[in-house]
C-alpha cells in the first residue's frame, strides 16, 4: 500500500497476475507482459480512499485487508 501510494504520481496501479500483487507504472500496464493482469487499484484511487498523504499503519492494514477480501471474491 505504501509503495502504491508513493508511486501514484506515475499513474501506478496495483495488479494481479499469477502470483502476489505488484505495483507497476502506467507505461508497463500496456505491455504484453501484463496482458491479462487484473487491475486492483490505482495509486490515485488509494489516495482518494485514504484521504491523506501520510496514512497510519492501521489505516493501510485495514485497506489491505479489504483488498485481500475483494481479490478473494474475484477468485484471483
Amino acid at each position: 500500500m505504501r509503495e502504491l501510494l508513493a508511486a501514484r504520481e506515475d499513474s501506478a496501479t496495483l495488479v494481479l497476475l499469477e502470483g502476489p500483487a505488484k505495483v507497476i507504472a502506467a507505461a508497463e500496464r500496456s505491455t504484453d507482459w501484463y496482458a491479462g493482469a487484473v487491475d486492483v487499484m490505482s495509486g490515485e484511487e488509494l489516495a482518494r480512499r485514504i484521504g491523506t498523504d501520510s496514512p497510519s499503519d492501521r489505516e493501510l492494514d485495514v485497506l489491505a485487508s479489504t483488498l485481500n477480501t475483494m481479490v478473494a471474491q474475484l477468485g484471483a
